[in-house]
């Protein structure tokens, strides 16, 4: 077995040397063959095709954009599925990507994490050695939480007997796979990043691919808040904030290019990942933004300029991705931390200190007079209820296209009054998706239940 992953690693390192892909910034050497080095550790945590790429079925299942009925039909067989939320969703074309992708995730960690326990960890490399097992235990607790979303049910009183995922905790590819119930699932995963926090260095550098401190944070935070425990959210938001609290002042962008963040180093960045860009829903004008979402922006809020492009009058799709790339940025930044810990302090009647934070992050979106004067007029709420909605409507509209409408969806929904049903219209034919309905949990592939028979999530 030991000789297996030493061949597959191998060719995963010719693999990555040989990448030529926008997104892999760094190149392995050639000359690695057997990972047996701090620096082949890292080769295997900077693969950024592999180690910084998302999902996609959360993105093509939410509300944030909609399809012509005409460009529907021309879409692959699963994308259609995944779209109008079908029951079966898998097909040759999408076999299970966003599950593959997790996994393969998983595994790499693994393998780093067993790696290193044979190298000695001294005076002179303790930085580093603790640097590189803070980064993959961090990327597996990123990996199992991208997975547990997606193919788990949302957190709830239930978990201890809800069904979650298999936890791989070991490279070895004979291990018999099993299905965790969802508290072990999240167990797990906030036990490895209360790990990685004190391995990781505190302050970030401009290769934002690899978690620093203020990434454990952010994470923590996000994970907390879809767990439904708002103190924890909010307090892991603000240790995150105490370390990175950088804005970008919109006034400052070219609201007229096509790609407005692309020149920029992005100073809200915390970690960096997008969704993969094979994927041409979320990557074509074709894709539509919601009609709703965008009347909600006021005249003079920059975000509708910023994110988003005409296509024909009254149409638009999205172009207001904060990495340099093509494809849609889904990582950690600091304005969802100011709408996190913003959450976290209107729920607890803390109604001041929750506007503050809209207020401050707000002022850095609209737009400013000549004299250097922002036209934004702080907001303010009476009752925790109407700061809330204040909140979350910003929410709403700062984070579109990342990946978190769906999340924010799934757990608002324990919320009665702030349940949603999502409706497409194709061609007459009415699609819905009821608010707490088993399909806001996605199948496991096929393949998978076929080889190893895990029970299947009921759709």
């Amino acid at each position: 077995m030991k000789n297996l992953i030493h061949f597959m690693l191998a060719i995963l390192l010719i693999a990555m040397a040989s990448c030529t892909k926008e997104f892999l910034e760094k190149k392995p050497d050639r000359s690695l063959v057997t990972p047996s080095t701090l620096a082949d550790y890292w080769t295997l945590l900077d693969n950024r095709e592999i180690m910084n790429r998302t999902t996609t079925m959360s993105q093509l299942s939410s509300d944030d954009q909609y399809l012509p009925y005409t460009y529907f039909q021309t879409q692959p067989q699963s994308t259609r599925n995944i779209y109008t939320w079908n029951r079966e969703i898998y097909d040759t074309a999408d076999p299970g990507n966003d599950w593959t992708r997790g996994y393969n995730q998983v595994f790499y960690a693994n393998c780093v994490l067993e790696g290193l326990e044979k190298i000695d960890r001294t005076a002179t490399n303790q930085s580093e050695w603790n640097n590189i097992k803070g980064a993959a235990l961090f990327f597996r607790a990123h990996a199992f939480y991208n997975l547990v979303e997606l193919f788990g049910k949302p957190y709830s009183q239930t978990a201890g007997a809800d069904l979650g995922i298999p936890l791989r905790l070991s490279p070895n590819l004979e291990d018999i796979s099993r299905r965790a119930t969802l508290q072990q699932t999240y167990d797990q995963i906030l036990a490895d990043l209360k790990n990685a926090r004190n391995l990781v260095p505190v302050v970030m550098d401009s290769y934002t691919a690899r978690p620093a401190k203020p990434a454990v944070y952010a994470l923590l935070a996000r994970i907390y808040l879809n767990m439904g425990d708002y103190i924890s959210a909010e307090n892991y938001a603000d240790s995150c904030l105490t370390l990175h609290n950088k804005l970008l002042d919109y006034n400052t962008l070219s609201l007229s290019s096509t790609a407005p963040f692309s020149t920029i180093e992005h100073p809200e960045i915390i970690f960096q990942t997008i969704m993969p860009n094979n994927l041409p829903l979320i990557s074509r004008a074709n894709t539509l933004i919601d009609t709703v979402l965008l009347k909600s922006y006021a005249s003079n809020d920059l975000r509708q300029a910023a994110f988003f492009r005409t296509l024909t009058p009254g149409t638009y799709f999205f172009k207001g991705s904060y990495t340099k790339f093509t494809a849609p940025f889904s990582g950690l930044a600091t304005d969802e931390m100011y709408l996190i810990r913003a959450e976290g302090r209107a729920r607890r009647g803390e109604i001041s200190l929750a506007m503050q934070d809209i207020n401050l992050l707000l002022s850095y979106r609209f737009k400013k007079n000549t004299n250097g004067t922002s036209t934004y007029v702080n907001q303010t709420a009476a009752t925790s209820k109407q700061a809330l909605d204040i909140v979350l409507t910003e929410r709403r509209k700062e984070l579109v296209f990342r990946g978190l409408r769906w999340l924010d969806l799934r757990r608002l929904n324990r919320e009665p009054d702030r349940q949603i049903t999502l409706r497409r219209l194709l061609n007459g034919t009415e699609y819905k998706l009821e608010p707490n309905a088993p399909r806001y949990i996605f199948p496991i592939p096929p393949l998978e239940i076929s080889i190893s028979g895990l029970q299947q999530n009921d759709r």
